[in-house]
């Protein structure tokens, strides 16, 4: 799969092509493919988890971007990037900063979230 665009830059680069594999354990930090059948497909990182609707979704950010995105659905996800490949294939691993920065990511967007909550319920 091509990489195209600069929003996961230095990991991901425009024109990288990667490997993509299913995933059946999903981690704060892990990059994924996610597919929501408007437009190409995006590799962002996972934040982490909301509910939608009666199903579970995640909330997924690229590395240069200050917001996330809206919430995907668990099915739209394709899998997670574990290697660039070409003429010398490197695995792409998580280093434990980019996990820690996307918990605490998460926590600032879950905490927003739960603020408009609460203000919405107290406006007469």
């Amino acid at each position: 799969m091509g990489i195209r665009g600069h929003c996961m830059e230095p990991t991901l680069r425009d024109g990288d092509k990667v490997r993509v594999v299913p995933k059946t354990r999903l981690l704060p930090g892990d990059i994924l493919i996610i597919d929501r059948g408007k437009g190409p497909p995006s590799a962002h990182r996972l934040l982490g988890f909301r509910l939608l609707g009666r199903h579970i979704g995640v909330v997924t950010q690229a590395d240069n971007t200050t917001t996330p995105d809206p919430p995907a659905h668990l099915k739209d996800i394709v899998g997670h990037v574990v290697e660039r490949v070409g003429t010398r294939p490197q695995p792409i691993q998580v280093p434990y900063h980019h996990r820690l920065r996307a918990f605490y990511q998460y926590g600032r967007w879950l905490t927003a979230a739960l603020r408009r909550k609460v203000q919405t319920q107290l406006k007469p």
